[in-house]
């Protein structure tokens, strides 16, 4: 099943292993340590005097680029390392303060299962999706003639719970535009 999960993880956003949480910020200290267990930052922004300020990511190329890397001010964008054996958030600008806060939505990888009694780490809407993909890799193994069927059940039952799985808001289209 952990194989299961992580093959899941990679396909997309699970929005029952969403998290927020805050950091402190600490003047002149432009990296910190992402929460435990976090895989990838949704949403950031910067909390000033009761007013939040949004933060946009950067790939590593567009942070080796800022020629000032000490430059402090309003954090206005992050770079998110989760190559590092402990995943990092750095902020450009270089918090100019120590009474910021900042604000992160992120995606929490979904638990191992471990022992056979332990309950499962997801919703009972993808209960399903569990048995019909457990199925299909069991099969991989030990029933390879009934492979293809099981699998073809399991990227149905997944789809389904995927479909689910979602907001409930308008559709909303944003235009981007970066220099």
């Amino acid at each position: 099943m952990d194989l299961l999960f992580s093959d899941w993880a990679n396909r997309s956003v699970h929005l029952w292993k969403v998290t927020s949480t805050t950091q402190a910020l600490t003047e002149s200290t432009a990296t910190y340590n992402a929460p435990s267990g976090c895989i990838a930052v949704l949403e950031a922004f910067i909390r000033r005097s009761g007013t939040d300020h949004i933060m946009r990511p950067i790939d590593r190329q567009e942070y080796v680029e800022f020629p000032d890397k000490d430059a402090e001010g309003l954090p206005s964008q992050y770079y998110f390392d989760r190559q590092a054996v402990t995943p990092t958030i750095t902020l450009y600008n270089v918090p100019e303060n120590s009474t910021d806060v900042m604000h992160l939505y992120y995606l929490e990888r979904i638990e191992d299962v471990g022992a056979a009694s332990k309950t499962v780490d997801l919703p009972h809407r993808w209960f399903e999706a569990v048995c019909a993909g457990l199925a299909s890799k069991l099969a991989e193994k030990y029933s390879p003639e009934r492979e293809q069927a099981l699998f073809q059940k399991a990227e149905l039952s997944f789809k389904r719970a995927y479909t689910e799985d979602r907001q409930r808001v308008p559709t909303k289209f944003r235009l981007v535009y970066r220099s």
